[in-house]
């Protein structure tokens, strides 16, 4: 999907990156590897050359942008997951504290 919205949409289906956006907002795993392989596309390296797409340069820092504002606000603690790994690292960060 990355792929056919840089070089065949060359960025301009709104729609697409709004609901890839969205899903990255949603699930933090999927905004790594989505972000990742956007940074994967912004250059083409040949033998010869090196080729850097600016269109997806600046797209990236606009959703890392975004990405970084979005993160920031939500926090992972112990009162959210019911995992007992997790109620364990914040007991054990509390006492190192």
């Amino acid at each position: 999907m990355c792929n056919f919205i840089v070089f065949h949409r060359n960025l301009q289906s709104n729609y697409l990156k709004e609901s890839l956006e969205k899903m990255c907002e949603l699930n933090f795993y999927f905004a790594h590897l989505y972000y990742f392989y956007m940074k994967s596309i912004e250059k083409n390296i040949n033998k010869m050359e090196i080729q850097t797409y600016q269109p997806v340069v600046a797209y990236n820092n606009q959703l890392r942008e975004n990405l970084n504002n979005h993160f920031s606000k939500v926090s992972i603690s112990s009162a959210r997951c019911s995992s007992p790994v997790w109620g364990s690292i914040s007991t054990t960060t509390n006492l190192l504290r």
